[in-house]
């Protein structure tokens, strides 16, 4: 059961500037009006802030998902899909059905029911997001230019319980460059596009600002058969997205390089996610 709007129990839940009094307002609002000027503080100043949710998103989520049902204007399905992935993506609580115990020091200081009802809403309305999953990934296939449909990768892989796959995609989500630490040596390698070719290429130093270095290959491999769980789902969506410049990237980010610092081996793709997981 949802939390009622009208409850006071919204008087107790934390958010990031105190207690979160004003969101059940806001939500109120925004139902009515999704154009609303509430929406922008909602998101990213009450619900999500400093790539932290907090107790009273965990709350207002369930409305979002009810909005974005009920809602026929595609843009706002997708706006409220990709929101509550990112949301989601920076949820600490395994997703089960039953309510984990770490969400009790999440939530500590109201009633039992109370806490387990806002869980468990919480826990359906991610369900109805991945229940959505086709019906935006129809929309944003023909809408969508390939960084909007990053970002319903991103919200997709936060749904299906790819957290750490979907914040490193946030992290680098214009897709231009990304920074792997070298497994045995430490040092950040910057993965960038060759200039001369389609393909990834490893750099000891930014290029941004040394354009000296050599760049080092990266020998690709085949995302569909790696045995990253993660690396095949988001294969698996930025092909049914038809995202063309993830789905050329990810041969690479599936491959591995000689670290340009030390020489080392590595495989690309374990250590992006090594500082997500």
């Amino acid at each position: 059961m949802m939390l009622a709007l009208n409850s006071s129990i919204w008087s107790e839940l934390y958010g990031p500037y105190g207690f979160a009094d004003s969101v059940a307002e806001m939500l109120q609002q925004l139902a009515l009006n999704y154009a609303s000027e509430v929406k922008e503080e909602l998101y990213w100043e009450q619900l999500y802030h400093q790539n932290t949710i907090y107790a009273c998103t965990y709350a207002a989520v369930p409305y979002l998902a009810e909005i974005a049902l009920h809602s026929n204007d595609p843009e706002v399905k997708l706006d409220i899909y990709i929101s509550c992935g990112i949301f989601e993506a920076s949820n600490t609580c395994e997703l089960t059905s039953e309510m984990p115990a770490i969400f009790e020091k999440l939530v500590p200081d109201i009633d039992a029911k109370v806490r387990a009802d806002i869980y468990v809403s919480y826990y359906d309305a991610i369900r109805k997001f991945m229940d959505m999953s086709e019906q935006i990934a129809d929309y944003a296939q023909s809408n969508k230019d390939d960084s909007e449909k990053r970002y319903v990768v991103i919200a997709d892989a936060a749904f299906h319980s790819e957290r750490a796959a979907a914040n490193m995609l946030q992290t680098h989500s214009i897709g231009d460059e990304y920074v792997a630490p070298c497994p045995a040596c430490e040092h950040e390698v910057f993965i960038w596009p060759d200039e001369r070719e389609e393909k990834l290429v490893a750099y000891k130093e930014d290029p941004v600002f040394n354009d000296k270095d050599a760049p080092a290959p990266i020998i690709p491999a085949a995302p569909a058969s790696s045995a990253e769980i993660s690396l095949r789902y988001v294969h698996s969506r930025a092909d049914r997205l038809g995202d063309e410049q993830l789905s050329a990237q990810l041969p690479y980010l599936a491959g591995h390089t000689n670290c340009p610092a030390c020489g080392e081996k590595f495989h690309i793709w374990q250590q992006l996610l090594a500082l997500y997981s």
